[in-house]
């Protein structure tokens, strides 16, 4: 591949990530996942104990998805 023709790919890559579009779909997409997270109260507020917030949210996380993924088998 020359390099004319990879940067012409890095740059159509570049626009395309930069869509305002898809940034607002990304950005509602974590802000709906972290507010169900801190609604049903898996996200522990601050704590002494470091890493804890990421620990209990990684936590929360994983039981929904597992959750969510036997639910799915069920129906």
């Amino acid at each position: 591949m020359s390099a004319g023709a990879k940067r012409s790919r890095l740059s159509g890559l570049y626009r395309w990530l930069a869509h305002p579009l898809l940034i607002a779909v990304c950005i509602a997409l974590i802000a709906k996942m972290s507010g169900r997270f801190i609604a049903a109260e898996l996200v522990s507020r601050s704590s002494a104990v470091p890493h804890a917030d990421q620990r209990a949210f990684n936590d929360g996380y994983r039981a929904w998805t597992t959750s969510n993924a036997s639910i799915g088998a069920k129906i």
